[in-house]
């Protein structure tokens, strides 16, 4: 005859992992999440109602308004803007 099957000998069978065990997901702590900051300079909003515009420039006005506007301690936006203004007698 067979012998029963003891305690111990589960517990060394279920260790060996003969068997498949049923194991409950240990419930995760919920965390509030948080909203990741983008990288990047944060966004200058000079205008309340921008509206954006993708221009094309040559080479050498654009370094010459990037020169410009580090001389006038502004956003070359600002620049462009302003410079807009004072061509279209705003």
């Amino acid at each position: 005859m067979a012998k029963k099957p003891t305690f111990d000998d589960m517990d060394s069978f279920v260790k060996n992992k003969k068997i498949a065990t049923k194991s409950v997901p240990a419930k995760k702590s919920v965390k509030p999440k948080q909203t990741q900051k983008k990288a990047g300079r944060p966004k200058v909003n000079i205008y309340p109602t921008e509206t954006k515009l993708t221009v094309s420039l040559p080479k050498d006005i654009h370094k010459n308004l990037k020169l410009k506007a580090v001389e006038m301690e502004r956003p070359m936006a600002e620049v462009i803007v302003t410079a807009l203004k004072q061509y279209l007698k705003i």
